[in-house]
C-alpha cells in the first residue's frame, strides 16, 4: 500500500473521530510507536469547572473505573448497565487525562457528552449530611445525597442521589531523599484510585518509615545534646559568658527539621489508617525495607523483619520522645518566634497604626496630628470637656 492511499485512509479515519493503530506499513509504524498516547482527534465543544466546595465526578457505566492518568474512551464499554448512578472522582479534562475540577464536552469517547448524557460527568459537593460509607473486601462506597453545580450558567443546585467511589492520598517522597537536609524536596501528595493506591503503597512505605527513623533519631540526638538541661540554648547572648547551644543558622535548621517529622508523622498516620481499610488480607499489608540490609523501626511480623505497619512515633510508647520534641521546639520558638500567624497584640498595633496613617492623609494641610495614642486620649479628653471638635 503506498502513502497516498495510507494518508487517504488516516483522513477518513480522522473524520469519524477514530484512528486505526494497526495498520502493518510504515503509517501503521508510526501511530503505534509515535502516538500511541491518542486517544481523540476532536477538539472539545466546551468545558465546565467546579465551583469552590464542588469536585467532578463521572460515570463508571461510561468511562470504568480508576479514572486516574489518561482517559481510555474505551473502557467503559465492557460495563453491563452504563445507567447506574455509580460516580468515580475525577472527569475526563483538557488533554485527554483525569482531572478533579473539570469536564470537558463532546461526543467522542474521553469526553462528557453533556447533550445527550447530561449526568455522565457532574461536579457534586465535597460533603454530604445525608451519606452512609460502605466498605467490602476493601473497597468503599459512599451513598447519599449530594449537592449537584448546574451544567448552564444561571442554572439552580439540585440534590442528587448517588454512589461514589473516592480516591485516597498518598506522599511521593522523591528517590534519593534525604530528609536530614532542610533543602531536599519532600515531593508531593498524588492522590490516587483504591488499587493504584494499594501498589504505591509497597513502594512509599519503606521510604516514609527510614525518612522518619531518619529524622526521629537526628532530633532526638540533638536535643540530648544542646537542648537538654542547657541554660542558655538559642539567641542572643546577654552576658559575657553566654554561649548559645545553637547558632542562628543552626536553629533555622532545627526547626525545619522539626516541621519535617510532624508533616511526615501526620502523613505516616493517614497512610496507616488508610491500609487497614483498603487491604482485606492481614498479611498483603506487609512490606519490606527501602533497601537489603536497611533495618526500619516498623511495627514488625512476631520473628522476622518484614513490617506488618508503619510506626508514626505516637503511641504511649513514643511519650517521652513526643514531650522532647515539643521542649525542643518551645525552646527554638523563645529565639525566633513564628511569624506565620500574628499575634492580637500585634494586629492590634498595626491597625492603630494604619488608622493613624490614613487620618494623617485625609487632614487639610499643615494641620497638626497627635500620633501618641496617651498623647491623643489626652486631647481628646480636653476636647470633650470644651465641647469642641477634635481632629488628630
Amino acid at each position: 500500500m503506498g502513502f497516498g492511499r495510507s494518508t487517504a485512509l488516516l483522513q477518513a479515519s480522522l473524520s469519524d473521530g477514530s484512528v486505526s493503530l494497526s495498520h502493518p506499513g510504515p503509517l501503521g509504524l508510526w501511530l503505534r510507536q509515535g502516538s500511541a498516547h491518542i486517544t481523540s482527534f476532536k477538539e472539545a465543544e466546551g468545558k465546565t469547572m467546579c465551583m469552590e466546595g464542588f469536585r467532578c465526578v463521572s460515570r463508571i457505566g461510561r468511562f470504568g473505573k480508576n479514572h486516574h492518568g489518561e482517559v481510555d474512551p474505551a473502557a467503559g464499554k465492557a460495563v453491563p448497565d452504563p445507567l447506574v448512578p455509580e460516580y468515580e472522582w475525577n472527569c475526563p479534562g483538557e488533554g485527554q487525562v483525569w482531572k478533579s475540577d473539570e469536564f470537558v464536552h463532546g461526543t467522542h469517547g474521553d469526553q462528557c457528552n453533556v447533550e445527550k448524557y447530561p449526568h455522565d460527568c457532574l461536579c457534586i459537593s465535597r460533603g454530604s449530611s445525608d451519606a452512609v460509607t460502605n466498605l467490602l473486601e476493601g473497597e468503599e462506597r459512599v451513598h447519599g445525597w449530594f449537592d449537584i453545580q448546574p451544567i448552564t450558567p444561571g442554572g439552580l443546585i439540585e440534590k442528587h442521589e448517588l454512589t461514589v467511589i473516592p480516591h485516597y492520598q498518598m506522599r511521593d517522597l522523591p528517590p534519593g531523599t534525604h530528609v536530614e537536609d532542610v533543602h531536599s524536596s519532600l515531593g508531593h501528595v498524588v492522590t490516587l484510585p483504591r488499587e493504584e493506591w494499594i501498589e504505591k503503597y509497597h513502594e512509599m512505605a519503606p521510604k516514609i518509615q527510614k525518612a522518619l527513623d531518619t529524622l526521629k533519631k537526628e532530633l532526638d540526638t540533638e536535643f540530648k545534646e544542646k537542648v537538654q538541661d542547657k541554660p542558655f540554648v538559642c539567641g542572643e547572648a546577654t552576658w559575657p559568658d553566654d554561649h548559645p547551644a545553637l547558632t542562628p543558622p543552626e536553629s533555622q535548621a532545627a526547626k525545619s527539621r522539626i516541621r519535617r517529622f510532624q508533616l511526615l508523622s501526620s502523613d505516616c498516620a493517614m497512610i496507616r489508617d488508610n491500609a487497614a481499610r483498603l487491604i482485606p488480607e492481614f498479611e498483603d499489608e506487609q512490606f519490606f525495607g527501602a533497601a537489603p540490609g536497611v533495618k526500619l523501626n516498623c511495627n514488625k511480623v512476631k520473628g522476622t523483619q518484614r513490617c506488618q505497619q508503619l510506626n508514626c512515633y505516637r503511641s504511649s510508647d513514643d511519650a517521652l520522645f513526643r514531650a522532647h520534641l515539643w521542649e525542643f521546639k518551645k525552646q527554638i520558638d523563645q529565639c525566633r518566634p513564628e511569624k506565620d500567624v500574628p499575634t492580637i497584640e500585634a494586629e492590634e498595633e498595626l491597625g492603630a497604626a494604619a488608622l493613624v496613617n490614613a487620618k494623617k492623609a485625609a487632614l487639610p494641610l499643615g494641620m497638626a496630628t497627635l500620633s501618641e495614642p496617651k498623647l491623643w486620649g489626652r486631647h481628646r479628653r480636653r476636647c470633650e470637656r470644651q465641647r469642641v471638635e477634635c481632629f488628630l
